[in-house]
């Protein structure tokens, strides 16, 4: 269970993969990936 723990601390956690895959297409844009 100390890996539950550890993602509910990482704070890139809370913002979800799908928040963060838009976050790096915002900053390097669509062409770099």
């Amino acid at each position: 269970m100390n890996t539950e723990i550890n993602y509910k601390s990482n704070p890139l956690n809370g913002v979800g993969l799908k928040n963060l895959l838009i976050e790096i297409v915002d900053h390097y844009g669509f062409q770099i990936l």
